[in-house]
C-alpha cells in the first residue's frame, strides 16, 4: 500500500496555509460571537449603579409594605390570553385597578412592548398573549385609588 503523504514533503507554503486557515477560523468564530452578543443584549442593567444602590433600601421597604398588604396574584396563559387573578388580603377580588404592564424578553430589549389588561370580573383581568414563542417577563404595576402601586413580575413561556 502506498502512502501519499510520504511522497510530498511539508513545505513552508503548507505550514503557512495551515496557520492562516487555523487562525482564520478562530477569528471568524470570535467575530460571529461578538456580533451576536452585541445585537442581542446591550449589557446595561441600570444607567447609574451608584444611584441605583442609593435607592436599594427604599425599594426593600416598598417590597416589605407590599408583602404586608397580603395581596395574592397569579398569571396564567390560556387560549391565547393572559389571565390575571388579583386578590386582596381577605380573598376578595381587587376591582377598579389600572394595570400598567410591559412584556419583555429576559435577555434582549428589541421585543419589549406594552400590554393592556381589561377587567372582566372583580379580581379577574385579561390581556392578549404574545404571538411570538419563547420566554417572556410580564412586569406589572397595579394602580388602585387608595394605596401605593402593587408591583409584580411573572415569567411565562409561550409555545409555538
Amino acid at each position: 500500500m502506498r502512502n501519499h503523504f510520504q511522497d510530498k514533503p511539508i513545505t513552508g507554503r503548507h505550514v503557512f496555509v495551515g496557520m492562516v486557515a487555523f487562525f482564520g477560523v478562530i477569528v471568524a468564530v470570535n467575530l460571529t460571537l461578538a456580533a451576536f452578543a452585541k445585537l442581542t443584549w446591550t449589557g446595561l442593567e441600570v444607567k447609574n449603579s451608584y444611584v441605583a444602590s442609593q435607592d436599594y433600601n427604599a425599594k426593600l421597604a416598598t417590597a416589605q409594605r407590599q408583602r404586608a398588604r397580603g395581596w395574592k396574584s397569579q398569571l396564567r396563559l390560556q387560549a391565547g390570553e393572559l389571565k390575571l387573578s388579583l386578590l386582596n388580603s381577605t380573598g376578595a377580588g381587587v376591582t377598579g385597578a389600572r394595570i400598567n404592564a410591559q412584556l419583555r424578553r429576559p435577555v434582549q430589549e428589541h421585543d419589549d412592548r406594552q400590554m393592556h389588561f381589561r377587567e372582566i370580573a372583580p379580581g379577574d383581568y385579561r390581556a392578549d398573549a404574545p404571538d411570538d414563542a419563547g420566554l417572556w417577563d410580564v412586569h406589572m404595576l397595579v394602580h388602585v385609588p387608595v394605596s401605593e402601586p402593587y408591583r409584580q413580575i411573572f415569567r411565562i413561556h409561550v409555545k409555538e
